[in-house]
């Protein structure tokens, strides 16, 4: 593996981390009282966007 797949895997693995905290911050929107039902949703929907596709890793 050479240094730009190298820097392609930290990068993705990154966005993935990333990815993990807006899921987990969606849960925390619908566990408040009242749930914030349309910010889970934004969280979410940026999270598995960044799963699907991270920035800068072309498939």
């Amino acid at each position: 593996m050479n240094a730009l797949d190298e820097d392609r895997k930290r990068e993705a693995a990154r966005w993935f981390r990333i990815a993990i905290e807006d899921r987990a911050v969606g849960q925390v929107c619908l566990d408040m009282a009242p749930p914030s039902v349309g910010i889970a949703a934004y969280h979410c929907q940026q999270s598995v966007e960044k799963m699907v596709h991270p920035p800068g890793v072309c498939v």
